[in-house]
């Protein structure tokens, strides 16, 4: 069994092939990837360098999709980032070298080019949890601030959040 799924979704955003690319590179090496593509035409056929699950789920809501990928890991501990973001070769790694327990979320650090800073916002870029965590309900009807609310009934329900700084680096290339 695997010890870390990788989970994301994509729809219409060719730079998810930009993330397999740098998962292919990941230092750690015991992962799988799980990819929910809600775009109308499949964008992936299969990588053969990544243990790769691939699911075309059609207009299906993030939230949605995140909890359907949950159902999909073969990993107790999932990481989560985002189909236009580039982690660092240590990110899993380093993720997992912060892990305490069941009930952390390691935060890990995001770049985004305009305006130019660091932050470590609570957004699907950049994180790492146990699987338990997809169980807790939130409201997957938002389509704004989904992930905001997520992490406020994570930690309503004993989730603490653990934010590092300076290693499991994302570039998160929103425009």
């Amino acid at each position: 069994m695997v010890k870390i799924s990788v989970i994301t979704t994509v729809k219409d955003d060719k730079k998810l092939f930009d993330l397999l690319k740098a998962l292919e590179q990941q230092s750690f090496k015991d992962f799988e990837v799980i990819v929910a593509d809600a775009s109308q035409n499949k964008l992936l056929k299969n990588n053969p360098k990544l243990n790769l699950k691939y699911f075309h789920v059609p207009n299906m809501r993030i939230a949605d999709a995140f909890i359907f990928m949950s159902n999909k890991a073969s990993a107790n501990l999932i990481a989560i980032t985002e189909s236009d973001c580039i982690p660092s070769r240590d990110w899993l790694k380093d993720l997992l070298s912060e892990y305490d327990n069941s009930k952390t979320i390691v935060v890990g650090p995001q770049t985004f080019p305009q305006p130019p800073h660091m932050t470590t916002p609570r957004t699907y870029g950049n994180f790492l949890l146990h699987k338990n965590a997809f169980k807790i309900k939130h409201d997957t009807s938002l389509t704004i601030a989904d992930d905001t609310d997520w992490f406020m009934a994570l930690e309503e329900n004993g989730f603490k959040p653990k934010f590092i700084i300076n290693k499991a680096l994302v570039q998160h290339n929103k425009i």
